[in-house]
């Protein structure tokens, strides 16, 4: 799934976490290049909220949940320490945060 963001989230590819075929990378790749550019603020807490949101709510446990952060501009916020410690407390065996 993708989330685009700007001064808030803007969209979805997806309404819900999706395993990775070869036809679901297609899809997500087309709907990345009709819908991702630059322009709106760079609001990093919303956009990161959402993602581990929908983690926090997805039952697939066959999946592995990642977050593959990527943006274009200065976050908008200093409150790292919140999204941090959301991360954190998300995460269901590892990785960095």
């Amino acid at each position: 799934m993708v989330i685009t963001f700007e001064s808030s989230v803007s969209g979805r590819s997806s309404a819900q976490p999706v395993r990775m075929t070869p036809d679901a990378i297609k899809c997500t790749q087309g709907w990345a290049q009709d819908n991702i550019g630059s322009g709106g603020g760079t609001n990093f807490e919303d956009a990161i909220q959402t993602a581990l949101g929908i983690l926090k709510g997805d039952s697939n446990r066959n999946c592995q949940n990642i977050i593959l952060f990527l943006t274009d501009g200065t976050a908008s916020f200093s409150n790292y320490a919140a999204v941090r410690e959301a991360a954190a407390s998300n995460r269901c065996g590892g990785g960095a945060v």
